[in-house]
């Protein structure tokens, strides 16, 4: 079987940067066999308002920002940018994508690409 894909939405305001609609399920999207596809996205709630919160790391000499967005989070990292989904951590929380790892406890965290070693990271600030 060839590769597919899990697709979700989420749409924020250009001007403020707030998350505004977000999908409530995934689509699977297997390339060359998916042709038309919907993905509903419903306001978002006040609970997952509450949730979307920025994160400011140092990372040796670079800064890693993290936004919060329920069981997701988007790693802005290096001019670059990745979506990463929770997963199971012993301790602390853990989200990652087929590229990269983001792992975080207390002010610590740590960001790994797949084939690299661990960048260890230190929380500088909440931005909101």
């Amino acid at each position: 079987m060839g590769r597919s894909y899990s697709l979700s939405a989420r749409i924020f305001d250009t001007k403020t940067g707030q998350l505004k609609w977000i999908s409530t399920t995934n689509f699977r999207y297997i390339p060359g066999k998916t042709t038309n596809f919907a993905i509903r996205v419903d306001p978002v709630s006040q609970r997952e308002k509450r949730q979307h919160k920025k994160l400011s790391y140092q990372c040796g000499q670079n800064i890693a920002t993290i936004e919060l967005l329920g069981k997701f989070v988007k790693l802005h990292y290096q001019d670059s940018a990745w979506m990463l989904t929770k997963v199971e951590s012993a301790s602390g929380n853990k989200y990652a994508n087929q590229q990269v790892v983001y792992w975080s406890k207390g002010k610590q965290a740590m960001i790994q690409f797949t084939g690299q070693g661990a960048i260890q990271c230190i929380l500088e600030e909440s931005l909101n």
